[in-house]
């Protein structure tokens, strides 16, 4: 039998064969430390590091690729719709890119890692008429309720460019009709409230109501608790 005396001299082996260490202090040290994993594959590991702006490339080449057979004018319609809401906005071409990415499914899509998860994704070329109403009724009060400002817009399109670049006056009225007390059955209430914090209208859903549906991003319950942290 080994004496335990003898044990403490024995140098711990580290996993890594070129780390030996004799100190029990430094044991503890290492294994207190954070591993760290990395990806397994190159496409998981684009997932984990890149930012938005470099999944910039992989977006236009998905959007050529699935418009292949006239690629030319998927292509021409989407630098279309980024110069509009660039113009539009005051938002950088990059910026502005990302918010279409993000509001039609395309940034979602260049992340993903599950050919499988795919199936249930929806992406889409915007329409550049309904793009540009959108704008119009966010913007500009004889069209929308809000008349926001492109600052407004500006912030709220980083956040939440699928409300408001895809049928915001839709969304605006789901969300009227499932707000709580006193929004709820009052216009102008709810109107003075998106034009305070234009995410509001992102509430398209009230568990309050119907119970949890797992929606909680888009929940006025969800809302609510934020409002008062």
């Amino acid at each position: 039998m080994v004496s335990p005396l003898l044990l403490a001299f024995i140098p711990y082996q580290h996993h890594d064969s070129n780390v030996a260490l004799k100190c029990p202090t430094q044991v503890r040290r290492l294994q207190s430390q954070p591993q760290t994993f990395l990806p397994s594959t190159p496409r998981l590991q684009l997932a984990a590091t890149t930012t938005d702006v470099e999944l910039l490339p992989s977006i236009r080449e998905a959007i050529q690729e699935e418009y292949s057979e006239d690629s030319e004018t998927a292509k021409q319609t989407w630098e279309e719709a980024v110069n509009l809401v660039a113009t539009r906005t005051g938002l950088s071409p990059d910026e502005s890119e990302l918010a279409l990415a993000k509001a039609f499914g395309w940034r979602a899509w260049v992340k993903v890692t599950s050919t499988i998860a795919r199936r249930f994704m929806k992406k889409s070329l915007p329409s550049l008429d309904s793009l540009a109403e959108a704008l119009d009724w966010s913007l500009t009060s004889t069209v929308g309720p809000l008349q926001l400002s492109p600052a407004q817009l500006q912030t709220v399109l980083t956040t939440h460019p699928e409300v408001y670049l895809v049928d915001p006056a839709a969304t605006y009225q789901t969300a009227l009709s499932v707000a709580p007390e006193p929004y709820g059955g009052d216009s102008e209430k709810f109107r003075e409230l998106a034009q305070q914090d234009p995410t509001v209208v992102a509430c398209t859903f009230n568990c309050r109501d119907s119970g949890c549906s797992s929606e909680c991003g888009n929940c006025w319950v969800s809302y609510d608790l934020k409002s008062k942290m």
